[in-house]
């Protein structure tokens, strides 16, 4: 598969996407007009660097904070050869929220071991990844927008301030070019700070 080739249309954002991902555990998902599609990260927002690039987030929420990454999955649902999983990243000593994560993936597109290690939910996703040298590559397909108060088990909240949380969609493609993963990464507000 070509890096610079466009994703086939059933692979890029859709509002519809980010929804049914970030949909909460009891099945409430964010309405139409609570999930804006952005042509690219909004250039306006302190944290467009720590969203616009093909990296995994993982490595650059450690950077940014300065410390690594525990996962702490909020729900979670097993489908035939699917995990579906909502998580929090927090930094480790402090607990700081770094980011909120949604994920549909193909449990056979990974290695017995590092499977093993996913479904023990206790390392974030681009940690196994990258440890056990899982070759695959990620393609950003999508940025956008959404009201914290839509997604309320998240515990992306900014107090009084209704202030829009900015995410991306990605996809995971195995070496084979065959769909590994899909992501959906939410900031939380002070994510940039």
């Amino acid at each position: 598969m070509n890096a610079s080739a466009p994703l086939p249309s059933s692979r890029r954002a859709s509002a519809g996407a980010v929804r049914a991902l970030a949909a909460s555990e009891r099945g409430r998902a964010p309405g139409p007009a609570e999930v804006v599609l952005l042509p690219r990260a909004d250039p306006r927002s302190r944290r467009a660097g720590l969203l616009a690039h093909e990296d995994g987030l993982t490595p650059t929420l450690e950077l940014h904070w300065g410390r690594t990454l525990e996962l702490h999955v909020l729900a979670e649902r097993r489908t035939g050869a699917e995990l579906w999983r909502h998580v929090h990243l927090v930094t480790t000593g402090d607990r700081r929220l770094a980011s909120f994560g949604a994920i549909r993936l193909r449990r056979s597109s990974v290695s017995r071991r590092a499977r093993v290690l996913i479904l023990e939910g206790r390392v974030p996703l681009g940690t196994i990844l990258r440890e056990h040298a899982v070759a695959h590559r990620r393609r950003v397909s999508g940025f956008f927008e959404i009201a914290p108060v839509r997604l309320p088990h998240a515990g992306l909240g900014v107090g009084n301030e209704p202030e829009r949380l900015h995410g991306r969609h990605s996809v995971l493609v195995s070496a084979a070019a065959e769909l590994m993963a899909e992501v959906v990464e939410i900031l939380p507000a002070a994510a940039g700070e």
